[in-house]
């Protein structure tokens, strides 16, 4: 890849308006697919060749994510739009993106599943045969999206299905050996179903770990009392 880097830097830039970005802002949720569009007509429809490449930028440099290029296309195909023109394509994705970054047929880069670190600036450079390059950028922005709170919720909900079971056969065990400890299951069962709710419902990181840690807490001190009755008895 670096032989295509050196051909890319020794070719200027045009002002020209071949290309535009369809979104230059786009969202996307942890562990989503985000795809980074943008919109390319050539000037010369009797291209030989378009080379695409995409970029994320830092204030620092900018990370050459792939390249991507098209060539030798058949007459045959010469009046549909350029990316679905029978064409040989080749592809050169860099080694730290191989896992999660890739190319549409038109262009779009596409990342999955994205991360945090993936938010940012990220450029498309394109060069046509016969015309100077012409660039684009996308700004992509992360958000935490609903994915956790879909998998948070399972998590409790499971929990919530497993505390119901122990204070079930808690109560059992309670009305076996002292019918005035009642009143203390139904108080912590109560307990328990709140703290299930505000883990759920808990607007921060922090607050769900101390509803966890005060559930888990409840949790133990209930088999506890499990364990002793039945020690008692």
């Amino acid at each position: 890849m670096i032989g295509k880097m050196l051909f890319w830097a020794l070719i200027g830039t045009s002002t020209a308006k071949d290309i535009s970005t369809e979104d230059s802002w786009v969202t996307a949720a942890v562990h989503q697919t985000a795809l980074l569009p943008f919109s390319f007509h050539p000037s010369n429809a009797f291209w030989r060749f378009i080379n695409i490449k995409w970029d994320f930028l830092t204030i620092n440099k900018s990370t050459t994510i792939l390249v991507y290029m098209v060539e030798d296309c058949s007459q045959e195909s010469m009046s549909r739009p350029w990316w679905e023109r029978e064409c040989t394509i080749i592809k050169e994705v860099n080694d730290a993106y191989q896992q999660w970054a890739d190319i549409l047929r038109n262009g779009t880069l596409k990342i999955h599943p994205v991360q945090i670190r993936d938010a940012g600036i990220y450029q498309a450079t394109i060069l046509s045969s016969g015309a100077r390059k012409h660039t684009a950028t996308v700004n992509l922005t992360v958000t935490q999206g609903s994915g956790a709170l879909r998998k948070f919720d399972t998590e409790n909900m499971v929990r919530m299905v497993l505390a119901c079971l122990i204070f079930c056969f808690l109560g059992l065990v309670v009305v076996e050996v002292d019918m005035s400890q009642m009143g203390l299951t139904i108080t912590s069962f109560c307990i328990l179903v709140y703290l299930q709710f505000g883990m759920l419902t808990a607007a921060s990181k922090e607050e769900r770990l101390l509803f966890l840690l005060v559930d888990s807490l409840l949790i133990h001190a209930d088999m506890s009392t499990i364990v002793h009755h039945q020690l008692l008895s």
